[in-house]
């Protein structure tokens, strides 16, 4: 598998489904503040190269006792998290840490005094800045920076398959299926990238009504309308109101002109 795509399906998988949501959310938050506040870091620390001033310096310390600060109370915050999701959020902070050093090794300290050079970031760094987002769950935003990857890079089936995971966790499903098909154009082989994330997610979660919605949708975009039957009807087995399963059923019923059955 694609390696992009493996880190995707791995942060998806590992986001639990029963976890607390507002200790979770705090936990996504002070990530996002830590990448804020050591990126501020490293560019008072090029300043304070070129011109150690008291400002700086102070600056420069507030930096560092932020940072400490929220290093401490994420730690607290991951005891009350089992081992699993302790691990989970271990592999969140590992991939923001390693976003976080490519992203300095863009700051270095000029020997003299100038206006810094505009940088352009690189395809692979807008992939790891995406799952970055895609770990805190954000997925409206990692889908614009998928469009803008394919704006610059069309010929990235990677970003296309991930994308339209993310329109189909969204509820988007003809934006999913545009992305999709963009990806099989590219890539043949990416047809085998679709249904498997959704069948993975079900073997975790067996009775999260919603994956078995989003799975029946996988399987009407690769063409398979007996499966995505099934699989809407294990999704109102679980929960007779799932919109999305309703929704793909009257889906079906127009597309072979049969009665909706939901029992």
């Amino acid at each position: 598998m694609k390696k992009y795509i493996a880190t995707f399906f791995f942060l998806c998988l590992s986001i639990p489904a029963a976890a607390d949501e507002t200790l979770l959310k705090t936990l996504a938050i002070n990530r996002s503040l830590l990448a804020e506040y050591e990126l501020e870091r490293m560019k008072l620390e090029q300043a304070a190269a070129v011109e150690n001033t008291e400002t700086l310096a102070r600056q420069l310390e507030n930096s560092r006792y932020k940072i400490q600060a929220l290093n401490e109370e994420s730690e607290k915050l991951r005891t009350a998290l089992t081992a699993q999701e302790q691990a989970q959020e271990f592999m969140r902070d590992l991939l923001l840490k390693k976003t976080v050093e490519q992203v300095s090794k863009r700051y270095t300290a000029p020997k003299t005094p100038s206006l810094p050079a505009p940088v352009v970031e690189t395809a692979d760094q807008m992939h790891e800045r995406a799952l970055r987002l895609v770990a805190e769950q954000k997925l409206d935003k990692a889908v614009k920076l998928y469009e803008e990857l394919v704006l610059s890079n069309p010929d990235d089936d990677q970003a296309y398959v991930i994308m339209g995971h993310c329109y189909i966790l969204m509820g988007r499903y003809d934006k999913a299926e545009q992305a999709f098909q963009n990806a099989v154009h590219i890539d043949p082989a990416n047809i085998q990238e679709i249904v498997p994330f959704y069948q993975n997610i079900i073997l975790q979660n067996p009775d999260d009504d919603k994956a078995h919605a989003n799975l029946g949708y996988a399987y009407l975009i690769v063409g398979d309308v007996v499966k995505a039957r099934e699989a809407y009807h294990d999704a109102l087995a679980i929960n007779p109101e799932n919109e999305r399963a309703l929704e793909g059923m009257q889906t079906i019923e127009r597309i072979t002109a049969q009665p909706l059955d939901t029992q």
